[in-house]
């Protein structure tokens, strides 16, 4: 399933995360103290997430990068280049 339009599927299951304990908070099944731990940990999962999959994009783009440094160069030029 698609959830790009909607912002992601890890932003819906935070989402869905919040509405369901403040569910079980209005109707008095959680404490407050219960309530607000779900509530930082699933936002803390979502922003380590996003940036995780931040990182993980920048490492990709500046592997091919020196791919295709290595691919289109001679090996005294790169040498130089990490030199300088």
């Amino acid at each position: 399933m698609n959830f790009d339009y909607l912002g992601g599927r890890t932003f819906m299951l935070t989402v869905g995360c919040g509405v369901s304990t403040s569910f079980m908070r209005w109707y008095d099944k959680i404490d407050n103290g219960s309530w607000t731990a779900v509530i930082l940990a699933s936002v803390c999962a979502y922003i380590a997430k996003s940036g995780w999959d931040e990182h993980t994009k920048v490492r990709a783009d500046l592997q091919r990068d020196i791919a295709a440094t290595q691919a289109t160069a001679d090996p005294p030029a790169i040498v130089e280049q990490v030199k300088a």
